[in-house]
This record gives C-alpha cells, structure tokens and sequence, in this order.
C-alpha cells in the first residue's frame, strides 16, 4: 500500500485527477495494484474482460486496435 500512496502526487498532475476528492483518490489508490511489465507483454488484449482503470506511471505502451471486417 505505500507504494500507491507515493504515486498520489502524480496522478494529482493529470488533468482528469484534479477534480478528484482527496478522499477518492485515495480510495482508488487503496483499491490499486502497481505491477510491472517487461518489453513486448500485453497489459490487455482484443476481446480481454476489461478489468478496470490502467495507467502507465514510466515507460511507453504502444495500442494496437484491429480493423473489424
């Protein structure tokens, strides 16, 4: 949980967060899960459940979006 704590000031930078409550970001935090990820992994794939809300706190991700036929 501390790790979510520290990441509180720079989600309060997005442009979204700022009309966040304290208390709601640090309820969405308390809910967080921070998990890295190595070159070349998929956070989520075409057709995955959607699980929730992502951010990338470092780094770059590349979206892919397939052209429905």
């Amino acid at each position: 949980m501390g790790g979510q704590k520290r990441i509180g000031p720079l989600l309060r930078r997005a442009r979204w967060a700022k009309e966040v409550s304290d208390q709601a970001l640090d309820r969405m935090l308390d809910c967080a899960t921070v998990r890295a990820v190595s070159c070349d992994d998929f956070i989520l794939r075409y057709r995955d459940f959607n699980h929730g809300f992502y951010g990338v706190l470092s780094g770059r991700v590349r979206l892919s979006i397939p052209a429905v036929t």
